[in-house]
C-alpha cells in the first residue's frame, strides 16, 4: 500500500510539473529499487531516471536499511546552470509488516 502511494505521489508530481524528472534512490535496498524502476518510469511517464543510486548514509542512520526514495525535480530550461525550481522527496522503509511511509518533503 505504501509503495503504491509513493508511486502515485510521484506520478501526481510529474503530471503537475512540465519538464519534471525523477530519481530513484535506495538505502541498502538495491534489489527492491531495481524492481521498482520500471513501475516508476511507467507511472511518471518519464523515459529515464535523472539519477539512481544510494541514499546518503545520514538518512539511513535514522531509518535503518531497506529505504527507498523517489526524488522529483523540475529544472529551469532558461537558466544556464539549470536552476532547481521545485523538488519533492518521498521516502519509504521496509518493516517486517511491509513498506511504511517514512516521510514526504516538498
Amino acid at each position: 500500500k505504501s509503495l503504491d502511494r509513493m508511486l502515485n505521489l510521484a506520478a501526481a508530481f510529474a503530471a503537475s510539473k512540465e519538464g519534471s524528472q525523477v530519481a530513484l534512490l535506495n538505502g541498502d535496498a538495491p534489489r527492491e529499487a531495481l524492481e521498482l524502476q520500471p513501475r516508476l518510469l511507467e507511472k511518471t511517464l518519464c523515459k529515464e531516471l535523472l539519477a539512481e543510486g544510494q541514499i546518503s548514509p545520514a538518512l539511513v542512520v535514522h531509518t535503518g536499511p531497506g529505504l527507498l526514495g523517489i526524488a522529483g525535480v523540475v529544472q529551469s530550461m532558461y537558466s544556464p546552470k539549470g536552476c532547481l525550481l521545485y523538488c519533492i522527496l518521498i521516502l519509504i522503509r521496509m518493516e517486517p509488516s511491509g513498506w511504511v511511509c517514512s516521510s514526504r518533503m516538498r
